[in-house]
């Protein structure tokens, strides 16, 4: 189920391509679960790392730039951005956020300022040093974005939002305490990039296509929907980088991918699509690394948008969806269901949560009453809807088909296949009723605030990353009340109290958790798990994104 086209996603985050916290899930080493859903088949080759060669990594789609303060990202633009840009923060393999790029990132007693200070002696790929202004030019650059920005303000305070200390030292301050604010640090909004780059895209948006940060390669070339190319950084800092270069090749067809990496044409790859994870399982000489507690798969519904202003129609749709078709059909039994955005595992799952579906008499009752209350929005007793998703995609297009199989009982339905470029915006700016989606799965759920947060609504036909543009009273006051607190069984109970919401406002129909699945030759070495300096490891993200610096091939 491919999501929003680019954020998450977003994922589907999405997400808007935008994902602001790209929350993680760690692997281990050899057959074995590291944590719930989180597993690794095969250990890749013995031996000290070879330096050389060229990887060629499969990606599920494109992204519309690669300029952190005013493109897209999601999983795509996370392993291509990673390839050039460094975060200032990073997830451990035990979870923990620990600085990257910064050498520390210290609160004040409100937690309403963090001191962000940089290690020392980095340079940009283009020769200019990395210095406090970087994050001050990111983040100004950010808040000139007329989309990114939408996630970023209620983060930040009005003014004066990055301080100058020092020359490695930035103190960024908020709108008001973030006890975990690094948690946005993993995430775009905390890679750097070069501020003579910025400047220079500014005055010519074609650069956004030609990255330059810190990170462990440098860019070559860029061929949009085909590859994009980028060569060794001999000067990383955090050394040293073993392959010559990585190239990484569009591919949106996941079995195509496949055929691909088993033909040799591809030496790793990721893939979310359920039958492709099954059948590379079944493959020798691949190594598998995969994880499921990260994000949902679902329905989401524009809450702003006739018919489905009015609840009852929301609540008729939920109850047609044919989500036992959907998982046997889509899940290829490999799919865990979903009954809110956490797992059930999570600290933060609501066990009293479960998400209505398979219910098509249900469905009708409350069709029958609201056609007879408004027979202009029905046409021979079913409601009007309009349903998107994106494409080019045969996985997307049996999804749709098994959905709209489900609704067509009680929906008269148009539905329509979407360019994921084009799909993000739609969303963004209301342009939809019901579309496919996936998002959510951070570790901290604090990464998900932005999407539910009542600011970020928008009015009809405007701007707004609160997608489903929904705004609920209870749900702002305990998002603002988690966010502020330090005591974890308060942030706990207001993200049960959340998930309640959500349910009791059907705005998402939960259908599962997604498997990521990051597929490798049997000779690339340390896939996923990058280094950090001084000592550990960073792990496979949840939105099917990690490090590639460390990678090496055995040839």
């Amino acid at each position: 189920m491919n999501r929003r086209g680019r954020l998450g996603r977003m994922t589907v985050v999405v997400a808007i391509g935008l994902m602001l916290v790209a929350a993680s899930c760690s692997s281990s080493s050899d057959t074995k679960t590291a944590k719930p859903g989180a597993t690794t088949d095969g250990a890749g080759p013995k031996g000290p790392p070879k330096r050389g060669g060229t990887l060629r990594y499969g990606l599920e789609a494109e992204t519309d730039g690669l300029n952190p303060t005013t493109n897209r990202f999601a999983v795509s633009a996370y392993m291509m951005g990673g390839a050039v840009f460094d975060p200032l923060a990073e997830r451990d393999s035990t979870g923990e956020v620990r600085p990257y790029l910064a050498e520390s990132i210290t609160p004040n007693a409100a937690y309403t300022s963090w001191t962000v200070k940089l290690r020392p002696n980095i340079k940009f790929h283009d020769g200019t040093p990395l210095t406090s202004e970087a994050i001050k030019a990111g983040t100004d650059a950010v808040l000139a974005d007329p989309l990114i920005s939408n996630a970023a303000r209620p983060i930040l305070a009005p003014t004066n939002q990055v301080e100058i200390v020092d020359n490695l030292t930035a103190r960024i301050n908020l709108s008001g305490p973030i006890t975990r604010f690094p948690l946005y640090l993993t995430s775009q909004l905390g890679f750097v990039a070069s501020p003579k780059w910025l400047r220079e895209a500014k005055a010519n948006p074609d650069l956004n296509q030609k990255p330059v940060g810190t990170g462990p390669f440098k860019f070559q070339s860029r061929t949009q929907d085909q590859s994009t190319k980028f060569v060794r950084n001999d000067d990383y800092w955090n050394g040293p980088v073993y392959l010559d270069g990585i190239e990484f090749v569009i591919q949106t067809d996941s079995a195509r991918r496949a055929d691909q990496l088993l033909a040799g044409e591809l030496d790793a790859m990721h893939t979310s699509d359920p039958q492709t994870v099954k059948q590379l399982r079944g493959e020798k000489g691949i190594n598998r690394f995969e994880n499921s507690t990260g994000e949902e798969g679902f329905v989401m519904i524009n809450s702003q948008s006739p018919p489905f202003d009015d609840i009852r129609v929301r609540k008729a749709l939920t109850l047609a969806t044919p989500k036992k078709d959907y998982l046997e059909i889509i899940g290829q039994g490999i799919l865990t269901p979903a009954d809110s955005m956490f797992i059930k595992q999570s600290k933060y799952n609501n066990p009293n949560v479960k998400q209505e579906a398979d219910d098509p008499e249900g469905a009708k009752k409350l069709a029958a009453e609201y056609c007879a209350e408004k027979p202009a929005m029905c046409q021979g007793g079913k409601i009007k809807m309009e349903f998107k998703y994106t494409g080019p995609s045969a996985t997307n297009q049996l999804v749709a088909d098994t959905l709209t199989n489900g609704w067509k009982q009680v929906f008269d339905i148009k539905s329509s296949q979407v360019l994921q470029d084009d799909y993000i915006i739609q969303v963004a700016f209301g342009q939809y009723q019901v579309v496919t989606w996936r998002q959510f799965g951070s570790d901290d759920p604090e990464g998900e605030f932005v999407w539910l947060d009542c600011r970020n609504v928008g009015k009809p036909g405007a701007l707004g990353i609160n997608w489903p543009r929904n705004c609920n009273p209870d749900t702002q006051a305990a998002l603002e009340a988690q966010r502020k607190s330090t005591d974890e069984a308060e942030i706990v109970n207001a993200w049960k109290r959340i998930a309640q919401n959500i349910n009791h406002d059907y705005i998402y129909i939960f259908l599962s958790h997604t498997i990521w699945q990051i597929a490798a030759k049997s000779d690339v070495g340390d896939v996923v798990e990058g280094k950090f300096p001084g000592g550990g490891r960073t792990r496979l993200s949840s939105i099917g994104s990690h490090n590639v610096g460390q990678m090496w091939l055995d040839r």
